[in-house]
């Protein structure tokens, strides 16, 4: 009520005044309106927590042996930035956390199979970005069988949103060689992205 009275009372004193006044008013009053800027985000509809890149590994090409045991270093397959690295990117307007978890097959040829006695993966820190979001790595974790095993985990800060990405991974395959046959052995690695509950 107190606004209204006030521009009751500036008009009353305009009328009475002369002509002159009106005008001189007129000129120089100013006048300040505050209004309001709007934006709005909202989350995809599909795709919100996406798992980007990971990578296949390859073990390489070895002579067989008498030696009981051997453990052989896994090539990772690089990035468009020649990184071998885990990316995830989070838009669903929200810093829950997540987690990548991984798991792998025993590896086969047509007529044999490879009993391996460990295929691990060991993960580094991420870089934070933008906002200080960053996934935090793992020491050496054997993903060998039929359990996920935690590989990444987004970082305690909560600032999970946005794109982030793993330090440097690196794997290992351990095998009896000494019992093979010739040729070349694949088997599957199953990546993960699960939010945390």
């Amino acid at each position: 009520m107190k606004t209204k009275i006030a521009i009751y009372t500036a008009v009353a004193s305009i009328t009475l005044s002369a002509l002159t006044a009106v005008k001189a008013n007129a000129d120089t009053t100013s006048q300040t309106s505050d209004n309001t800027t709007t934006v709005t985000f909202t989350a995809p509809t599909n795709g919100g927590l996406t798992l980007d890149h990971v990578p296949d590994i390859n073990y390489g090409s070895h002579d067989l042996t008498i030696n009981p045991v051997q453990t052989f270093a896994g090539t990772l397959q690089k990035d468009s930035d020649g990184k071998n690295t885990i990316s995830v990117t989070n838009l669903t307007g929200a810093n829950n956390k997540y987690s990548v978890v991984a798991k792998a097959t025993d590896l086969s040829s047509v007529s044999a199979s490879v009993k391996a006695s460990a295929l691990t993966i060991a993960s580094a820190d991420g870089v934070a970005n933008q906002i200080g979001g960053l996934m935090s790595g793992v020491a050496e974790t054997n993903i060998l069988g039929t359990a996920n095993q935690t590989i990444l985990t987004s970082g305690a800060s909560g600032n999970n949103s946005g794109t982030v990405t793993s330090g440097a991974l690196s794997s290992n395959l351990t095998v009896g060689t000494n019992n093979l046959l010739t040729g070349a052995y694949t088997g599957t690695l199953t990546y993960t992205l699960q939010p945390d509950v």
